[in-house]
């Protein structure tokens, strides 16, 4: 994994255990990044109870524009079962290491 997105997620997860309280974007940014795969918004809004989904899609798309994150795939959702983008760490260029995720959806093909 490379030094920069372990060292920030990292920092997050130690400002977390000290009871600091994060803005909602760097605890959006912890949740998928702590992910051993790939999060949908409702995943993410089911997660971090009370935030409301309008302010999860609010901070995944400020997110993706910064480059943090990216769409990985998609999956049924639970709730709606309706196809939705599943989430997860950019990739970035010069990246030696690419971390993929496999998600594995039923009935879907």
């Amino acid at each position: 994994m490379p030094k920069e997105d372990s060292t920030s997620y990292e920092s997050l997860k130690k400002m977390q255990e000290s009871g600091k309280d994060l803005r909602q974007r760097e605890k959006v940014l912890l949740y998928i990044l702590g992910s051993k795969s790939p999060v949908s918004r409702n995943d993410i809004t089911d997660a971090l109870a009370p935030m409301r989904l309008s302010a999860v899609c609010a901070r995944v798309k400020e997110l993706m524009d910064a480059n943090e994150i990216q769409v990985w795939g998609t999956k049924r959702d639970h709730e709606t079962e309706r196809s939705v983008e599943t989430l997860g760490r950019a990739i970035r260029e010069g990246m030696q290491t690419q971390i993929k995720f496999t998600t594995i959806n039923k009935g879907m093909e």
